[in-house]
């Protein structure tokens, strides 16, 4: 009986392996897309306008080394009530 119990925790524990790789993936791929700042509706810049937002984590200091802030014009962006 209790091989039996082992046998099942190691099937489990291989499903568990394979649903954290498959979902890690996915969410990565996620991750990269929201990173850049033409998806936020920004543009990279020097320096941002007195009415621009600023995001940050976006992909302006990796790509743009001169332009490291991503601006976003304030009122551009859509909220959803």
């Amino acid at each position: 009986m209790s091989m039996n119990v082992i046998v099942v925790a190691v099937i489990a524990l291989i499903i568990m392996v394979v649903l954290a790789v498959v979902f890690g993936s996915r969410f990565k791929l996620f991750g990269a897309a929201t990173v850049s700042c033409a998806t936020k509706g920004g543009q990279c810049q020097e320096k941002c306008g007195e009415d621009d937002l600023i995001h940050r984590g976006t992909n302006c200091e990796k790509d743009f080394p001169n332009k490291p802030l991503c601006c976003v014009p304030f009122g551009s962006a859509t909220v959803k009530k």
